[in-house]
């Protein structure tokens, strides 16, 4: 028997932030991800701190979030307990789930297919997507 459910989203609009408006995620979408990359990289949340993400395309089961980490900030399973992949774009990530250490590179690419507790650890400055299918299953610890 199928327990998932889902539990509806708002329409597909970013939050923005002091730096950069609200906008729509409008379908078909196509992005370049350079593009993105090279304003996230720009911004003071990433300047100053040691994250900024900005969400690329979101649905009512989908989301891809473009983030930056500073060598040392982290990303869990307490922000998402959905499956997810993690592609790194540049730097090195750690990767952590159920107890197992992945170590990426930028051009690797891995998945966590089923919900599962999870952490990625930036070892160096480093761009990641992180693509994540929302759902409403538990975490399996």
């Amino acid at each position: 028997m199928d327990t998932r459910q889902t539990t509806p989203r708002p329409k597909p609009v970013t939050s923005g932030s002091d730096t950069r408006p609200p906008r729509a995620l409008r379908r078909p979408v196509l992005i370049d991800v350079g593009d993105e990359a090279s304003t996230l990289l720009e911004e003071p949340e990433w300047t100053s701190g040691d994250r900024n993400s900005r969400t690329l395309a979101m649905t009512e089961r989908l989301r891809i979030v473009l983030t930056a980490l500073r060598a040392g900030a982290e990303l869990s399973s307490e922000e998402s307990n959905d499956t997810l992949a993690v592609h790194a774009l540049r730097g090195d990530l750690e990767l952590r789930v159920d107890g197992l250490d992945l170590e990426l590179q930028a051009g690797q690419l891995a998945a966590v297919e089923e919900p599962r507790e999870w952490r990625v650890r930036a070892a160096t400055d480093a761009l990641l997507l992180l693509t994540v299918g929302i759902g409403t299953v538990e975490v399996r610890r």
